[in-house]
């Protein structure tokens, strides 16, 4: 399995994570990364700063949301045919 990681993200192990918990929790809050969890060094959970799985949550709501979801795929297929306007046109459209 592959995981995104992002520059900011920690890797910490079981025992470190037991001996500096309030420092990484800290360190993850300020740098607002994930942790990953290991043991014996490969990821086996996964902390994340709250206003990340707020924001998740939210992401999943939409998702199920299928009229939401056929509206962005629609978009999506718009978008890679060129069938857009840009800004002026759309003043234009808006009437503004």
């Amino acid at each position: 399995m592959s995981y995104t990681v992002h520059r900011d993200d920690l890797f910490v192990g079981k025992r470190e994570l037991r001996q500096r918990l309030t420092e990484i929790i800290k360190e993850a809050r300020q740098r607002h990364s994930f942790v990953f969890l290991t043991d014996r060094g490969r990821p086996d959970a996964v902390f994340i700063p709250l206003e990340d799985f707020q924001a998740l949550t939210e992401l999943l709501d939409d998702l199920r949301d299928p009229e939401l979801v056929a509206m962005t795929k629609k978009s999506r297929r718009e978008i890679a045919s060129g069938e857009t306007m840009g800004l002026e046109e759309l003043r234009r459209y808006l009437a503004l």
